[in-house]
């Protein structure tokens, strides 16, 4: 990240870094170690010399941290159980904390309802403070569960109606299933057949599996008309109180994004813009959630909404809402790397100063800091931004050291300055000209990798071309030609 930020951006730093002045530890548990990342990046954390004191994540980059916690079950990939499991060993370290009196900000991407029991049980309520935007496990499985969505965003209005796809949730047998396929209302191009907490999603025409013979029984299927012609994206954004009625909802830019054929993400790219038809709808559709979510749930900091738009040979002409992610999402440290590059204040930043210590006094700095939500949303989606792809395990399931920065030329990448030369990849010392430089970002040689849930690596970087094609939902020549080298990278070493 560059050093010259403007001085909104110097303001808020000083301001996040007067929150978490208050705390006398600070723990991460979650997913992945790289979650504060940022913070330590932009000096936010200097006061614990971007040491953890306690770190629990089923990915582990190599982060400083004065204890670590193997997380429980091992090799668990649920994502719904992800939410509940926790090693007891946390429990002896908030003991240790509440007889210390010390005060913790505890880093969490999403809510984790062992750990609130903990934390009740062992009388450390006084001492915590939770950075994810819903601390009630309840309330984030309704949000997050796709068989609400329309529920939670129905309005008698048709401008916002349009931005979502009618469905039905089934209640009869998965044997009975098939006279949804006659009914008319979802139309001749088939049905999406959806999990109520699940990244994963099947057409008609396929076999369901077992798994998902079993969700139907429990009444865990949403089934909506499967559109076609599409290109996913994912929005985020961040909701600042300003009343008990009223919030401002301030959103960053709408990345494209491609699937595998398993229906998992390869990451994003923001590397050039939505046509400008698209970005308003965008703009007003995140406002519309946002507001939605404060009304109904109290909701503030970062949240996320996943699109399909849609198009015609090569012109996307309007988008679908397809799911709120209502946490932290694997597209934030972009998001402030994209904000970073506008210059505009990061929504990372204002979220962890309103999750950390929203008081009237701060929440009023914060909106006379950001300005309208007109002016602020507008220069998010008038700029472009940097892009970043999911790295999957290599072929013995452990870490290697190939994080670090190298040049993509568009044939070939090459090291930039570092001590150790990676094989697969030339060695040249160069001044290094932010454009087309990728980071790398992988656990360290050893690492199990059998433990990890989603991408075990990223790469990123600012490109001078586009990663993702404009016209459909796939990698251009250049973008193919990065992943490609980065995985023979991976599976070389």
């Amino acid at each position: 990240m560059g050093q010259f930020y403007t001085n909104k951006i110097k303001v808020a730093i000083h301001l996040a870094q007067q929150t978490f002045s208050q705390f006398d530890e600070i723990w991460l548990i979650g997913l992945r170690s790289n979650h504060i990342d940022n913070l330590k990046n932009l000096g936010i954390l200097e006061k614990f010399s971007n040491k953890l004191t306690l770190l629990y994540t089923y990915l582990d980059f190599g982060d400083l941290a004065q204890y670590r916690i193997t997380p429980l079950p091992k090799g668990n990939s649920s994502y719904k159980k992800v939410l509940f499991a926790l090693n007891p060993e946390v429990c002896l370290h908030l003991r240790r904390i509440v007889n210390e009196k010390k005060r913790v900000c505890i880093f969490t991407p999403l809510p984790n309802g062992t750990l609130n029991e903990y934390i009740k049980k062992e009388g450390a309520c006084k001492f915590t403070k939770i950075t994810s935007s819903i601390d009630n496990i309840d309330i984030f499985l309704f949000v997050e569960s796709k068989l609400n969505l329309n529920m939670i965003l129905q309005t008698e209005n048709k401008e916002i109606n349009r931005y979502i796809i009618p469905s039905i949730i089934p209640n009869k047998d998965i044997g009975e299933y098939k006279y949804l396929f006659d009914t008319k209302n979802f139309g001749e191009s088939g049905l999406c057949i959806q999990k109520a907490i699940s990244a994963k999603s099947e057409l008609d025409r396929l076999k369901l599996s077992d798994g998902w013979k079993d969700s139907f029984k429990k009444k865990e299927i949403k089934i909506s008309q499967y559109v076609p012609n599409t290109y996913p994206a994912n929005g985020s954004g961040c909701i600042v109180p300003v009343s008990n009625k009223m919030c401002r909802v301030y959103i960053d830019n709408l990345s494209k994004k491609i699937l595998d054929e398993k229906n998992s993400s390869f990451g994003n790219d923001w590397s050039r813009p939505w046509e400008p038809n698209i970005l308003k709808q965008y703009v007003s559709s995140m406002m519309y959630v946002g507001r939605k979510l404060y009304e109904k749930f109290k909701y503030t900091g970062l949240f996320g909404v996943d699109y399909i738009v849609i198009g015609n040979k090569s012109k996307y002409s309007y988008l679908l809402i397809t799911e709120i992610n209502p946490r932290w999402q694997g597209t934030t440290i972009y998001q402030t790397i994209n904000a970073l590059k506008s210059n505009r204040v990061p929504l990372e930043i204002v979220h962890y100063i309103i999750k950390l210590n929203q008081t009237k006094k701060v929440l009023s700095k914060i909106c006379k800091l950001m300005g309208s939500e007109e002016s602020y949303n507008k220069q998010s989606v008038a700029k472009d931004g940097i892009f970043y792809l999911k790295l999957k395990s290599p072929k013995n399931n452990f870490g290697i050291n190939i994080q670090g920065e190298y040049l993509f030329t568009g044939k070939e990448l090459i090291e930039s300055n570092l001590e150790k030369s990676n094989k697969g990849c030339k060695k040249k010392n160069f001044q290094i000209n932010r454009l087309d430089i990728v980071n790398i970002k992988y656990p360290p040689k050893k690492t199990d990798l059998n433990k990890g849930i989603g991408p075990v690596g990223i790469v990123f970087g600012n490109s001078s071309k586009p990663v993702f094609s404009s016209k459909k939902p796939a990698f251009t020549h250049f973008g193919k030609k990065l992943y490609e080298l980065v995985n023979n990278l991976i599976n070389t070493k």
